[in-house]
């Protein structure tokens, strides 16, 4: 796969590969910060996957300095919907269609300490870049007018995506955000691209030192949400067993070869069931969650049933796991 260079200009390829609905709305944006003589970008995800030629339904733009002010002001012309987050500098616009923009300023971030919400101050477009998680996400193409489509990568991003990699920005990543491990586990297997050595090593480092004791656990439970919802979360599982990871979810947790073979086959058997009982009220996090928790004893199972649980577990809600297999096993003659 080749990719182009910092610099150069990515309209043909954003007219190409984004649909048209997001590409108007790109031009609009642009026009608009123009407007008000503000510099703003394209980023992140939504740049990785236009290189990589990857489905884009939502968009991410960067505001040097202006984001708040921006997404408020473009809700308002465009007749959508505005949530500011000021805290982090960072705001969701929804636009009628139901087309979604996550709009942020400019920033860098400091953590008080290892696992914590950062503290967020106002920065350039570089140090906003480098930042950021990975070098795949530090990439920004221009929105204005003058330099509509051009590159910004300032951390060898397009060279990792090239190379099929999985890259931080710097030793104290991990340890800053945790969290970051479980996004490098998801973007290794959604894109079959590999992790680094160097981000590997630290990587280990930080589950050796137990950084998710530092997260609460509502962001590890988000965390896991966002990996038993990919496609196929079972790669995905295996990988954060290979480094460890699931220690936080039960110290006592094992994960071993036959465990890994029937999460496999919960994939296609949750594709089955909700095919076959699509009103069953069986929850996609459950089913997964629950099947990790399985090999634990009773009260193991129980106590991390309710640690994650987002409200009062209820009976019946961590037993409803094995039904997806038990019933396909029974439709298909298997009782």
């Amino acid at each position: 796969m080749r990719l182009t260079p910092t610099g150069d200009n990515l309209a043909p390829l954003v007219f190409r590969e984004l649909a048209p609905s997001l590409v108007r709305v790109l031009e609009r944006a642009g026009r608009f910060a123009d407007e008000r003589g503000w510099k703003a970008h394209l980023v992140g995800g939504s740049v990785r996957d236009l290189l990589l030629r990857a489905k884009t339904i939502d968009l991410d733009i960067l505001v040097e300095g202006h984001g708040l002010d921006f997404a408020r002001d473009f809700a308002r012309k465009e007749r959508g919907v505005c949530k500011l987050y000021r805290r982090f500098a960072t705001a969701l616009v929804v636009l009628p269609g139901g087309i979604k923009v996550d709009v942020t300023t400019t920033r860098t971030e400091t953590y008080p300490s290892p696992g914590a919400l950062p503290v967020v101050l106002p920065s350039s477009l570089e140090e906003d870049l480098r930042r950021r998680d990975f070098t795949i996400n530090a990439l920004a193409v221009s929105l204005n007018r003058a330099t509509w489509g051009r590159l910004t990568d300032v951390c060898g991003g397009c060279a990792d995506l090239e190379r099929g990699v999985i890259r931080v920005l710097h030793a104290d990543s991990f340890r800053d955000d945790p969290t970051r491990i479980f996004r490098a586990v998801r973007f290794q297997q959604r894109l079959n691209f590999a992790i680094e050595p160097e981000t590997v090593r630290l990587i280990r480092t930080a589950v050796d030192l137990g950084m998710f004791a530092r997260v609460s656990v509502e962001r590890l439970r988000r965390e896991l949400d966002l990996i038993f919802a990919e496609p196929r979360p079972a790669r995905a599982i295996e990988s954060m067993a290979a480094f460890d990871q699931l220690r936080f979810i039960h110290p006592r947790l094992r994960f071993d070869a036959a465990q890994a073979a029937s999460v496999r086959r919960l994939e296609a058997d949750w594709e089955w069931f909700r095919e076959r009982f699509p009103r069953d009220r069986a929850v996609r996090w459950w089913v997964f969650f629950g099947a990790l928790l399985w090999p634990l004893d009773p009260e193991d199972l129980r106590s991390a049933a309710v640690k994650f649980a987002p409200v009062r577990v209820r009976a019946g809600v961590v037993p409803a796991v094995p039904v997806v297999a038990q019933r396909r096993e029974r439709e298909s003659g298997g009782e």
